[in-house]
């Protein structure tokens, strides 16, 4: 009797265990497909959410042209009433007379809430001072706004502390870098020493500098500090007359260091506003003899924008995303695929006419080379690059000039 009373009751707790562990496993999968159902339902409202007109912080998403750029961007010059900064905002003000910008004295509030950016000054490490951009729209992103609310300059010769100065220093600018690689200088740059003719070097898009300073670094390590200013050009062509100011003001801070990398590079190295295949056409047709800069150049390089982004991405960074809102492309722009194809081949075209040696383009690793479409719509007339220098994310195509 009482063996039978003990099993009875092991039976009793083997079933109650098991209902427990039952309902368990119910609930764990009601649960589990309830989460799934959840972030399905989360996923369906992003991909709603990203396809409707509701305002971007960085870019008003009704500002974007059918061409990709913003055509309502409203900039304003944001200038100090503090008197330690009286040469900044002298120098602040005659930059947005040349631009015909409002001048404001403190950002927001009245009329000056419709400013999209502002156009500033800000302290750097040669106890000087930079013009800045900086965003002027406040964005419930705080992130967004901690991001590009912060003053974006131009440094042709970064701080050794900074990311891009650690870059110039180590031994990849020598030639492990993909771009150097890619532009073939060691090779190209005996060849000149030896004819006693000088590296032309046109970057086309010029945008924040970032290639050109590479370039640059580049270049006047290979050759000796004699040759360096006597052999070597680089012109830096930028369309946007607001980066084309940051651009110039990063040339001015070099003509005031008194060292001798500093003096290398501003007798190497011009700045030119204006369309790339309008300045490629004037320095053709100019004579010789009024051009102010070498013609023509040996290497081209163009970093075009990239198509703008369809698909939420990772992150990019401030500068970028400042230039990114600041030209108006950081979201899709539509139906403009026709438009920005036509443009990319005139650019390429320009360049592969101009160019001596080679021609060099930046490119997203999965996309077609520059001013193709797709592989059902190639024309005959564009050209195929040479060969390329691929990344994990970017590739340089390159174009051999025969």
């Amino acid at each position: 009797m009482m063996v039978a009373q003990h099993w009875l009751a092991i039976l009793l707790v083997g079933g109650f265990v098991t209902n427990v562990v039952n309902t368990f496993n119910l609930n764990t999968s009601s649960c589990r497909r309830h989460k799934r159902r959840r972030r399905e339902d989360q996923w369906t409202l992003s991909l709603d959410v990203s396809c409707t007109s509701i305002p971007d912080p960085t870019v008003d998403v009704d500002d974007i042209t059918p061409d990709g750029s913003n055509a309502r961007r409203n900039i304003a010059a944001l200038v100090s009433d503090d008197p330690s900064d009286e040469e900044a905002a002298n120098h602040l003000k005659r930059v947005a007379e040349e631009l015909d910008l409002h001048i404001v004295r403190r950002p927001g509030g009245g009329d000056e809430a419709s400013y999209t950016h502002y156009l500033t000054t800000t302290p750097i490490h040669t106890n000087s001072y930079a013009i800045a951009i900086r965003s002027a729209q406040a964005s419930k992103r705080k992130r967004r706004v901690t991001k590009l609310e912060t003053p974006v300059f131009i440094d042709i010769l970064p701080p050794p502390g900074s990311k891009l100065g650690y870059r110039l220093r180590n031994d990849a600018v020598g030639g492990m870098e993909m771009l150097v690689k890619a532009l073939g200088i060691k090779r190209i740059i005996p060849e000149k020493l030896a004819s006693g003719e000088k590296l032309v070097v046109f970057d086309l898009t010029a945008g924040l500098a970032r290639d050109s300073i590479v370039i640059i670094s580049s270049v006047l390590s290979t050759m000796s500090t004699k040759n360096s200013m006597a052999s070597f050009r680089l012109l830096m062509v930028e369309r946007d007359p607001i980066v084309a100011v940051l651009l110039k003001d990063a040339l001015r801070r070099v003509g005031e260091m008194d060292d001798e990398y500093s003096r290398q590079v501003k007798s190497c190295v011009a700045i030119q506003e204006g369309e790339s295949v309008d300045v490629l056409r004037m320095l053709r047709e100019e004579s010789s003899d009024r051009r102010r800069v070498a013609y023509p150049p040996d290497i081209i390089y163009l970093d075009p924008m990239f198509p703008p982004r369809k698909k939420r991405a990772s992150a990019v960074k401030k500068d970028l995303a400042m230039l990114h809102a600041l030209l108006g492309t950081a979201k899709a722009t539509g139906n403009n695929s026709s438009s920005r194809i036509k443009e990319e081949r005139a650019l390429l075209l320009s360049a592969y006419e101009a160019a001596t040696k080679r021609v060099v383009i930046k490119r997203p690793v999965a996309a077609p080379p520059l001013g193709i479409d797709d592989d059902a719509n190639k024309d005959s007339e564009i050209p195929r690059p040479s060969f390329e220098v691929k990344g994990s994310t970017n590739r340089f195509d390159v174009y051999v000039i025969s």
